[in-house]
C-alpha cells in the first residue's frame, strides 16, 4: 500500500486458487448457457507491454441473449496499459500504481455468444510489466457470468468452467 514501509520480497505465495461449492439443481431450463474463457500465457520483459489474449466460448444448450461479462485482476507486477486506449468493450475498473496491488478489467462479451459448434468470441487486454518484476510465471484470476440484469434470461448453472488463472511470464530482466 502507498505510504507503507511493509515490503514483501516474493509475492507469489500470496495468492491461491479459489473453488465454487453448490448443490444439485433441477436440470437446467431450456434457456440456460454454458460459459467458459481460455487465454494464452503472455509474456513480458520488465517495464514492457503486450497484448492478453482471451477466448470466450459457450458449451450451449442455446447462444447468450444478453452481454455477458469477464472480470479479471492482474497477476503482481502487471498493470493494464491503457497508454495507447483501451478497447470499447474492455474497462479498467480498478487502479493502482503499487506493484503489489492487483488492478481489475472488465470485458463486455456481447449478446449472441453461440453454442460449442461456433467460433469463440475474442479479445485482447492490454497489459505492462512494471520494472523489477521476478522472473518467472505469475497468475491471477478471471470469471465469466452471464448477464448481470435481473431480467437477463441467461443462466448458467455450472460455473466451474467459469473462472480459472490467467497467466503471466516476466522474462529475465
Amino acid at each position: 500500500m502507498s505510504g507503507s514501509s511493509d515490503t514483501d520480497p516474493d509475492l507469489t505465495r500470496n495468492t491461491g486458487k479459489f473453488a465454487l461449492a453448490q448443490s444439485s439443481r433441477p436440470t437446467p431450463p431450456d434457456g440456460s448457457v454454458s460459459l467458459y474463457f481460455r487465454s494464452q500465457e503472455l509474456a513480458l520483459p520488465p517495464g514492457g507491454r503486450g497484448e492478453l489474449p482471451v477466448h470466450f466460448g459457450n458449451a450451449g444448450p442455446r447462444a447468450t441473449q444478453r452481454d455477458s461479462y469477464f472480470t479479471m485482476t492482474t497477476p503482481f507486477h502487471v498493470n493494464v496499459d491503457t497508454s495507447h486506449g483501451l478497447p470499447s468493450h474492455v474497462e479498467h475498473l480498478y487502479k493502482n500504481s503499487d506493484p503489489s496491488v492487483p488492478e481489475v478489467v472488465r470485458v463486455t462479451v456481447p449478446a449472441g455468444l453461440g453454442t460449442h459448434d461456433r467460433p469463440e468470441w475474442s479479445t485482447h487486454i492490454p497489459l505492462t510489466a512494471v520494472a523489477g518484476a521476478p522472473n518467472r510465471s505469475v497468475v491471477s484470476m478471471g470469471m465469466i457470468v452471464p448477464g448481470l440484469s435481473a431480467d437477463c434470461p441467461d443462466t448458467d448453472p455450472d460455473p466451474s468452467s467459469n473462472h480459472h488463472a490467467v497467466g503471466i511470464i516476466h522474462l529475465p530482466r
